[in-house]
């Protein structure tokens, strides 16, 4: 599954950027979500 940052990430401001979650059936992606990005 390829998802883009822009699906889970929203942007605070510049450089910065917030982990978007909601309640729902539909479960965290875990370490997909989390591939190629630095924290």
């Amino acid at each position: 599954w390829k998802l883009p940052p822009s699906n889970i990430f929203g942007t605070f401001r510049s450089g910065i950027a917030c982990l978007a979650i909601k309640d729902g059936e539909m479960p965290i992606f875990g370490n997909i979500a989390q591939q190629n990005m630095r924290v």
